[in-house]
């Protein structure tokens, strides 16, 4: 689950914010969770995807990397909060990450193409 988003009219939605591992960050309010992947392999996959998704969406989050870890941090600039963008976003990043840490269980068995 995530941290509950705000609504235009600034009510918190109905979402439980326990067990999420996105923390809600101000100035301006956002989105932020860090990702540790176990290859720059699967670390470039995730990030590959997580582009692809912005460029179809038109929703872009700032993305930093050290490492084997990555930093995502979302929220619409128009309103400077967390919106329900936002939340998809958040939702789309998990998702990614959960099928890379699969195939992080099985090494030597998939071979990721990260050339779109």
């Amino acid at each position: 689950f995530l941290p509950p988003v705000l609504s235009e009219s600034h009510d918190p939605l109905p979402i439980s914010p326990e067990n999420s591992e996105w923390a809600i960050d101000k100035d301006p309010e956002r989105l932020k969770r860090i990702f540790t992947f176990e290859t720059l392999e699967t670390r470039n996959w995730f990030i590959s995807e997580i582009l692809e998704q912005e460029k179809t969406t038109g929703h872009y989050g700032s993305i930093s990397i050290d490492g084997l870890e990555v930093t995502v941090e979302v929220h619409t600039h128009d309103v400077s909060r967390v919106t329900e963008l936002d939340q998809e976003y958040a939702e789309f990043c998990d998702d990614v990450f959960q099928d890379v840490s699969y195939l992080e269980a099985i090494p030597g068995k998939v071979k990721l193409n990260v050339n779109r």
